[in-house]
């Protein structure tokens, strides 16, 4: 009775949650999601390019994603990434500075905010609570976004037992690839678009540089073993 009771009242808080903050459900969420990873499926086969694609958004968007078991930082993975940063922002920015005096390396330092949480903020707030930042910071992509996908993930094991982890982030980067950045045909199209995405026209100058950066790092061959592995539905 209890139990019951406990779960009426967190069903009713959820739903008037939702008209209050100015969100969907998860429910609508998931079909959003399922629908565009559909679609991706159906226009894309398997090849080199979409593998460099995505891994490369993987490399510059959230490089712990493949890693990292859940959807959002830990304190020791923040410290962990700060720390690499620091030391690649110092080797990187001789060399930017070299070409050119007057750019600004901070505008390349990267945020904290993770492939899912930047899925989930731009596709459940409505357009009129978006720029709630506390909102959006601490409800959306601290609270929502982890629950979300421990639900997506729980539910598509009940239809398939061999779901995993893995699988859902591949599934998630599809439609990333295919909704957010409208699915990019080449590089330039892909830089442009992840750079207005990440709302610094500036990163777009230097896209080449982390390319072929990506290209000759040990991420390159994890990520693209993971992304074979897991690419089919």
């Amino acid at each position: 009775m209890v139990f019951n009771v406990f779960l009426f009242f967190y069903y009713h808080l959820f739903s008037n949650i939702i008209d209050i903050f100015g969100f969907i459900g998860f429910e609508d969420l998931k079909k959003i999601i399922l629908d565009e990873i559909k679609k991706f499926n159906e226009k894309n086969e398997l090849n080199n390019s979409i593998l460099d694609y995505m891994g490369f958004i993987v490399y510059m968007e959230d490089k712990d994603y493949f890693e990292r078991k859940g959807s959002l930082y830990n304190l020791k993975c923040m410290i962990k990434r700060k720390k690499k940063e620091r030391l690649k922002n110092i080797e990187l920015q001789t060399k930017i500075l070299i070409r050119n005096n007057k750019f600004s390396f901070n505008k390349l330092n990267r945020g904290f905010s993770t492939i899912e949480q930047q899925v989930v903020r731009t596709q459940v707030m409505y357009g009129d609570s978006y720029s709630y930042k506390f909102r959006r910071k601490l409800f959306v992509e601290c609270i929502y976004t982890p629950m979300f996908f421990k639900v997506f993930i729980n539910q598509r094991k009940r239809y398939d037992f061999s779901y995993t982890i893995d699988r859902a982030k591949v599934d998630i980067l599809k439609f990333y690839y295919n909704k957010i950045l409208e699915y990019p045909s080449n590089e330039k199209e892909l830089f442009e678009k992840m750079a207005i995405q990440s709302k610094n026209l500036n990163v777009n100058n230097y896209r080449y540089y982390f390319h072929n950066e990506f290209k000759c790092s040990e991420e390159y061959f994890k990520i693209r073993k993971i992304l074979r592995r897991n690419f089919s539905d």
